[in-house]
């Protein structure tokens, strides 16, 4: 879950502790859209149809890391643990 998350290292920074990124983009059906909006994960104007793509049941959806507290602090104790 982590992986798609991590900022990859730059040949400056191999030896720093992982980042998270600030945001990542991700297609999901319409109804898990509305759950993540409803839980506070996502806000509806990061909801966004397929370019291109007019007939679909799935959208895309902008996951912010300032709307995932606990999902941050998680990573921040992985990286900070033993």
């Amino acid at each position: 879950m982590f992986d798609d998350w991590i900022s990859k290292p730059t040949a400056s920074r191999i030896f720093e502790k992982p980042l998270l990124a600030d945001s990542r983009l991700i297609k999901v059906s319409v109804e898990t859209a509305s759950e993540l909006a409803e839980a506070g994960l996502a806000e509806m104007d990061d909801v966004m149809r397929p370019l291109g793509d007019e007939l679909t049941d799935h959208v895309d959806v902008l996951l912010r890391l300032t709307n995932l507290p606990e999902f941050a602090a998680t990573f921040r104790a992985y990286v900070e643990g033993p």
